[in-house]
């Protein structure tokens, strides 16, 4: 079960994100479907400055969002980005 601190620390870092890359080029998908959350972040390694280093393609999935984002892995980008 997750904790208040580790939601507030999840949602934090998802804000900061979007804020970090506002006007920028960056795709960030959230879903849930029976209580599974997946997510996928992609930022082309142009757009990166080190604050979440060699991010890409990243995807995480758990049966919250706050296990979904802390469960994020590196992946190899997908053809079409």
């Amino acid at each position: 079960m997750e904790n208040k601190t580790q939601r507030d620390l999840a949602e934090g870092q998802l804000i900061d994100l979007v804020r970090r890359h506002n006007e920028q080029n960056f795709r960030l998908t959230i879903l849930c479907d029976r209580g599974r959350w997946s997510i996928s972040l992609s930022v082309p390694e142009k757009e990166l400055r080190g604050e979440i280093p060699h991010i890409g393609w990243m995807v995480g999935t758990g049966a919250s969002f706050t296990e979904a984002w802390a469960n994020r892995q590196s992946q190899q980008p997908r053809v079409d980005e």
